[in-house]
C-alpha cells in the first residue's frame, strides 16, 4: 500500500511548476532558519504561516504575521482546516494543497524539468566550492536543518550561507534560484 503524504503546488513567474512535499510536521513557511519552506522575501515574515496536523486533518494558521495569510482569498484569522484544492497565498506566493503518492524518497521539493550539468551556472556566478555543494542540497529542496546537519555548520550558518547565495545571484527565494539555475542549465 503507497503511502500518502500533502504537498504544496505553485507556480513562479515564468509559470515552472513547484511540489514542495509536507513531510514534517509542524510545517513553518517564512523566511526564518527553522522553516521547512523558506521564501526569502521581506514582505515574508520570519514564521509567517503553520501547517499542523491534528488527529490525522491538516490545519493551517497564520503566526501573527506581518502581512498576513490568505486561505482561499480570505484573510486567515484563526486557525483553519486545510483541505484538498484549498489554496495559501503569502505575498506573491500562491500554492494549491494536493495529495501525492510517496514514491520521492525524502525530497522535499521537486523539480519537473530535469537538468545536465552546474557547472555554467557555477561558473556564471563564481560560486566556491562549498556554495556549489549549498546549490546542490537547494536544488533537491533540503531544509536549512538538513543542510546544517550535512555541511556540519549550525542552522543559523546555513541560513546565512543561503541568504549569501540568493544574493550572489540576485534572486530573493529557494524557487527563484532553482528557477533561474533551471534556466541557465
Amino acid at each position: 500500500m503507497d503511502v500518502v503524504h500533502w504537498s504544496l503546488e505553485g507556480r513562479d513567474a515564468k509559470g515552472q511548476l513547484w511540489i514542495i512535499i509536507l513531510d514534517t510536521y509542524p510545517f513553518i513557511i517564512g523566511r526564518g532558519d527553522n522553516s521547512n519552506l523558506l521564501l526569502a522575501k521581506p514582505g515574508v515574515s520570519r514564521q509567517h504561516a503553520l501547517i499542523e496536523t491534528i488527529k490525522s486533518e491538516l490545519f493551517i494558521s497564520d503566526l501573527n504575521s506581518t502581512n498576513g495569510t490568505l486561505l482561499n482569498d480570505r484573510v486567515l484569522k484563526e486557525k483553519k482546516r486545510f483541505l484538498e484544492g484549498d489554496k495559501i497565498s503569502i505575498c506573491e506566493y500562491s500554492f494549491k494543497l494536493s495529495r501525492v503518492k510517496d514514491d520521492i524518497g525524502s525530497e522535499k521539493t521537486i523539480i519537473t524539468s530535469s537538468s545536465n550539468s552546474a557547472d555554467e551556472f557555477v561558473q556564471k556566478y563564481n560560486l566556491t566550492a562549498r556554495e556549489s555543494e549549498l546549490l546542490s542540497y537547494l536544488i533537491k529542496g533540503i531544509s536549512t536543518k538538513e543542510i546544517a546537519d550535512s555541511m556540519f555548520i549550525s542552522a543559523g550558518t546555513a541560513k546565512n550561507h543561503v541568504l549569501n547565495l540568493l544574493k550572489k545571484t540576485g534572486t530573493h527565494s529557494r524557487l527563484e534560484l532553482i528557477t533561474l539555475y533551471k534556466e541557465l542549465i
